[in-house]
């Protein structure tokens, strides 16, 4: 017994916080209309873990979450344990692991929305050396006590790694879910120089998005720009993961006048290759749109071959990255139109439905601008 108590003792914190960013950013990958389609456990499972991490005793909704990632990281854990010094094999203490581990992911990662605990632990319910039945009339929540009794009692009964991780999996995919349906408001901003700007773009598109982060970027320059211009009567997208073929749309956006007549295509693409730019020059000629703007995270073609392709169509096109084109469009439209870009972001995000990225968007204006 003592043998595995002290193997139990030092859970290794940084190996359980690589494993947790490793399984959190497979969640994150998940595109958001997936997340109510998905699951990585039977029904019942996934109903307990729901209940959990939507608990009202804020205790055990860190309960379930640094019982069953201790479990994972070290199979010889007791997950039931709460205690280092309970008389059972496998003690660990509970307290520790989750200050080192969940308490800091959920405050870098999670937006706090656990509750925003420093110390999960240090509450009554999970001062005790154990969750257990017996123990039962001490707890004022009993019908949650019963749900994380019963949870953690099946991981210990099966002992299978793959179902510990599906479990772990399925409770971040609840959190997930809560985050999405989060109310997020745009900060009060002052004042965005240009290269806060540049900086925060570079961050954000940081992370692939299947084209949707570089498309909501473009199109709300654009509503920024024609709010104040009135270029165009009407500028309007849909969802980067949404085939123009199947809306019968020519271009990511469309920018028109007021008889409907397209008058600037513009594609927008994390990675520009030949391949790319002969085919939206191609869909442009098809549908005989003379201008268009192609707007990319990043341009692989070289500056000879773009020319080379340029030259096949009679087309008026304008090729740009995306950072440097939003730089030169703000900095000759000043401080003001550099803070509404960024609060318009807001405004598309929630547009495209896209709680995810808009979490991500939030996050950044925040850090950067040190907005809490």
């Amino acid at each position: 017994m003592s043998d595995n108590k002290k193997k139990s003792k030092g859970l290794d914190a940084k190996n359980a916080l690589e494993v947790l960013n490793k399984v959190w950013a497979e969640i994150q990958d998940l595109p958001h209309d997936q997340i109510y389609k998905t699951t990585f456990v039977d029904k019942e499972t996934e109903e307990k873990i729901r209940l959990l991490i939507n608990s009202r005793t804020k205790a055990f909704r860190y309960a379930i979450f640094t019982q069953i990632l201790a479990k994972l990281v070290d199979p010889s854990v007791n997950c039931l344990v709460l205690q280092v010094q309970a008389s059972i094999l496998g003690a660990f203490d509970a307290r520790s692991f989750c200050k080192k581990t969940i308490v800091p992911f959920e405050r870098e990662q999670l937006d706090n929305i656990l509750g925003a605990s420093s110390d999960p632990y240090v509450g009554k319910p999970l001062r005790h050396e154990k969750i257990s039945l017996e123990i039962i009339d001490h707890i004022k929540d009993k019908e949650g006590w019963k749900n994380l009794y019963t949870m953690l009692h099946k991981i210990e009964e099966k002992n299978e790694s793959e179902f510990t991780l599906a479990v772990l999996k399925q409770i971040l995919l609840e959190i997930r879910k809560l985050l999405s349906q989060r109310v997020i408001l745009p900060p009060s901003i002052r004042f965005i120089s240009t290269e806060d700007l540049k900086e925060i773009l570079i961050s954000y598109l940081a992370k692939p998005s299947q084209g949707l982060r570089p498309q909501a970027i473009v199109y709300a320059l654009f509503k920024v720009f024609n709010e104040k211009t009135s270029t165009f009567a009407k500028i309007t997208t849909v969802k980067a993961t949404v085939s123009d073929v199947y809306t019968k749309r020519k271009a990511d956006i469309e920018c028109k006048d007021a008889e409907g007549n397209l008058k600037l295509a513009i594609c927008v693409t994390e990675q520009l290759s030949s391949e790319k730019l002969e085919s939206e020059l191609q869909k442009a000629n098809i549908n005989n749109v003379r201008n268009v703007l192609i707007i990319a995270h990043r341009i692989d073609v070289p500056p000879e071959e773009v020319n080379r392709i340029l030259r096949k169509y009679t087309l008026e096109v304008a090729i740009s990255t995306l950072v440097d084109f939003i730089v030169m469009m703000t900095v000759m439209l000043n401080n003001e139109m550099r803070k509404k870009l960024v609060l318009k972001m807001y405004e598309v995000l929630h547009e495209l439905e896209s709680p995810d990225h808009l979490r991500e968007w939030d996050k950044t204006i925040r850090k950067k601008l040190g907005i809490k």
